[in-house]
Order: C-alpha cells, then sequence, then structure tokens
C-alpha cells in the first residue's frame, strides 16, 4: 500500500490570527496536500460553529491542509480520524485510562477538556484545525471543565514541540489508514477511546433543539447513534454533548455537569 501523504511541511509562526486563517489563504492558493502552520499565538482562534478559542503562548495552534480522494461525504469523519491520531499522541505521555474521546472532536483528559479540532472545506481541500492545551488552560470557563496535558504537577512536562513531533506521526499514519479504508476502518479504534458510550448524554442540535438519550455507539460514517425512551435509534451528525452520566442514576439536586463550550486553547 502506498501511503497517500508521506509527510507535514509547517510553517511556524510566532503570533498569527488563527493558524486556519493561514491554511484557508494557502489552500486557495493551490497549496499541496501536507502543507500546515503552527502558531505560539492566536489572536482570532476560533472552535466549531465561529466560538472564540482561547489562544495563549504555551499551546499547540495547528492547521494542516488536505485534499483526500475519497468522495466528500466522508471528510466528515476526517474530524474523527484526526481526534483517534491526538489521542495517540497524547498517550505516548499520559497514561491511556486518563485520555478519552469526545464526540465529535474534543480530548479529555482526567474529564477536562484539553483539545479540540475544527474541519473547514476551502476550495476543494479540508483544513484540519487543532488546538492543544498543554501549558495553559482557560479559567473562565462556561461549560465543560477545561484542563491541560500539564495540569497534574506531578505529571512529567509536556513541551508543545514533543507534543508536536508525535503528532506528526501519529497523523500520517491515521490519515493514511482512513483514506486506504475509509472511517469504519478506524471506528473500533475510536470507540475504544471514548468518553460516554453506554451513558445517558443530552446533545445540542442547534437552533434550540435538544435531544436526550443513551450514547449506543458510533456509526460506520462516525455519527453517534442515540438510543431514545422508545428504544428507537437515531444517528446524529452534527451536535455538541451538553452533559453525560451514567445510564439509570439520578443527578445530584436535579443537575449536571454542563458541556459543550470550545472554550480550550487552540483552533
Amino acid at each position: 500500500m502506498v501511503d497517500h501523504l508521506k509527510r507535514l511541511n509547517i510553517t511556524h509562526h510566532e503570533v498569527v490570527t488563527s493558524t486556519s486563517d493561514l491554511a484557508a489563504e494557502a489552500a486557495r492558493n493551490n497549496a499541496p496536500e501536507g502543507t500546515a502552520f503552527r502558531g505560539d499565538i492566536q489572536t482570532r482562534g476560533r472552535g466549531r460553529h465561529g466560538r472564540d478559542w482561547s489562544s495563549p503562548r504555551g499551546n499547540l495552534y495547528l492547521s494542516v491542509i488536505l485534499r483526500p480522494d475519497r468522495p466528500m461525504a466522508e471528510w466528515g469523519s476526517l474530524s474523527l480520524m484526526a481526534a483517534i491520531a491526538l489521542h495517540d499522541a497524547m498517550t505516548r505521555f499520559r497514561d491511556r485510562g486518563r485520555a478519552s474521546l469526545k464526540w465529535p472532536n474534543d480530548i479529555l483528559l482526567d474529564d477536562r477538556k484539553c483539545a479540540g479540532l475544527l474541519l473547514e472545506i476551502v476550495d476543494g481541500a479540508v483544513i484540519l484545525g487543532c488546538g492543544v492545551n498543554c501549558m495553559d488552560a482557560p479559567e473562565d470557563v462556561t461549560g465543560w471543565m477545561a484542563g491541560s496535558l500539564n495540569q497534574d504537577a506531578a505529571d512529567p512536562a509536556i513541551s508543545p514541540d514533543q507534543l508536536l513531533e508525535a503528532l506528526e506521526i501519529s497523523l500520517l499514519a491515521r490519515y493514511n489508514d482512513w483514506h486506504s479504508g475509509g472511517f469504519d476502518h478506524l471506528r473500533q479504534h475510536w470507540i475504544d477511546a471514548a468518553a460516554h458510550i453506554g451513558d445517558e448524554i443530552s446533545l445540542d442540535l442547534g437552533q434550540g433543539k435538544v435531544m436526550t438519550g443513551v450514547f449506543e455507539t458510533i456509526g460506520s460514517d462516525g455519527s453517534l447513534l442515540l438510543r431514545g425512551q422508545d428504544g428507537g435509534i437515531t444517528a446524529i451528525q452534527a451536535g455538541d454533548v451538553l452533559r453525560a452520566r451514567p445510564e439509570g442514576t439520578e443527578t445530584q439536586g436535579g443537575k449536571q455537569n454542563p458541556e459543550g463550550a470550545d472554550h480550550a486553547a487552540g483552533d
């Protein structure tokens, strides 16, 4: 099997508006697949749905241009592919039992959101944005509590450079796997690292619509399969997990921990 992508060509900037802004501009100018941009600070970092994304120095902000040959209908699963790759890289430094994947595109460490991914399509290219809290996590957060890879003083410190080196290796491997066999080829890897499967969750579907049910698993396309009270299964293509708790348990005081804000540092 021939690899679709063999290396990343990363340009490093000290301050950028957003690494994905640079990648989008390069994509419009026909930059090749694997062209990537890293910033030490982002002044206008963004998350999903246009949310602001805190981007101070000390974290990893990276955006990569991908030009997949697989059908466009499959491109949405690239965020789950990248989440697996980022989980691979993080767990080179942290115990696998501490890190988990929050559907569809966040990574948790000790149940705190420490990383997120963003996909954008620009002129037929996919811009994959990645932000990881390495040294710094926001303090003023509405939603799921933010964390960082270095939140536990007892852990050996991980620098953005160390994480990037590991991430480049894992991203190339997982992307080439995705390219050869689609997301179904990687689906079990995502499930094995997943948070909240089997839990009762609430999903924000946008425009004020919220669905509640049990997170059964994910489909071959990366959709979340939600079991309702009537036992029926609904495939959710996009949304934010607002809260999760083990099925059948009661919440304390009728409340649960809310989730879903894109406030971990990154793009």
